[in-house]
């Protein structure tokens, strides 16, 4: 390749065989030798030669909190969700919550909204996760009395049986209704039988008298009146009369004016009702005929 070159001058040919040899070096450099790859990793950085760590994956974002509220487990309990019920305290929610006075008034419970409601499967889970039967809502009424007031014959088979499973467990044996307050009372002096009797609930009488041995069947309100002589002028007439009587009811205890049984029998004047009492000795001995008169036996 030098020699191809025609002859020139000596400062010539020096100057032009370094130009020629530095083109040389540059081609040689772009068609063979490559340059040393680029320093990646610590080393790159002043590290010990060590590779370089990956880098952290994002962490994805925890999911909300659910917001456990009154009125979610309220809605559960009055619609008869048993497993949304059964969810929500799952969650740590109180079987016992209660909403503030503004919001709910009455001051019930969850268990007091299901028993309300007939809804014994409910009743039955809150009792399970530790729902207290006693407390009781701005009336001063527990669920046992609510459901008696109400009529809810389920719920009160449900709040014996779920009451007694809780507190003695399955295999226990135990007396029916020796766990519930079943003679508690209201603001009024009423218990739940009580209550029963003076609306008229033959099925939720029926109820609590199968389900407790301890009823006092002859409980009365604060005037002394007995469920006997609210049920002698209810609107279930005979059918409830006969099942008290058959059940023990007194036909001879009197209330804080001296009446009776019989007596307010008579001032109602179903004959058939009047009959009945006086056939379990009342304290007159009447019957009625076939007139609107009694008669002497």
């Amino acid at each position: 390749f030098l020699n191809a070159i025609p002859p020139l001058g000596s400062s010539m040919k020096a100057t032009t065989a370094l130009v020629l040899v530095l083109l040389a070096t540059a081609c040689c450099g772009q068609e063979g030798d490559s340059f040393p790859p680029p320093v990646s990793g610590p080393s790159a950085t002043g590290g010990a030669g060590s590779e370089a760590e990956p880098l952290a994956e994002a962490e994805e974002p925890a999911p909300p909190q659910e917001e456990l509220t009154a009125a979610k487990l309220f809605t559960a309990a009055s619609v008869g969700d048993s497993w949304e019920v059964e969810r929500l305290l799952g969650l740590g929610m109180s079987p016992d919550i209660r909403e503030t006075h503004e919001i709910d008034p009455d001051q019930e419970t969850a268990v007091m909204k299901a028993a309300l409601n007939n809804h014994d499967s409910v009743i039955k889970v809150l009792i399970d996760k530790g729902a207290d039967v006693m407390i009781k809502d701005i009336d001063g009424r527990t669920p046992l009395l609510a459901a008696a007031t109400a009529g809810r014959d389920r719920a009160i088979y449900a709040l014996f049986e779920a009451s007694q499973y809780k507190s003695a467990g399955e295999d226990a044996v135990r007396a029916p209704g020796s766990v519930l307050p079943v003679n508690d009372k209201d603001q009024e002096g009423r218990t739940a039988l009580l209550l029963a009797c003076v609306m008229g609930h033959l099925g939720s009488v029926r109820a609590l008298l199968d389900s407790s041995r301890d009823i006092d069947i002859d409980g009365g309100d604060r005037t002394g009146r007995t469920p006997l002589m609210w049920a002698v002028t209810s609107a279930a007439g005979l059918p409830l009369v006969e099942l008290l009587l058959e059940r023990g009811a007194s036909v001879v205890v009197q209330d804080s004016g001296g009446s009776t049984a019989l007596t307010w029998a008579m001032e109602g004047g179903h004959k058939a009702v009047i009959n009945a009492v006086a056939r379990y000795g009342s304290d007159t001995d009447v019957l009625m005929d076939a007139g609107d008169k009694p008669r002497d036996l």
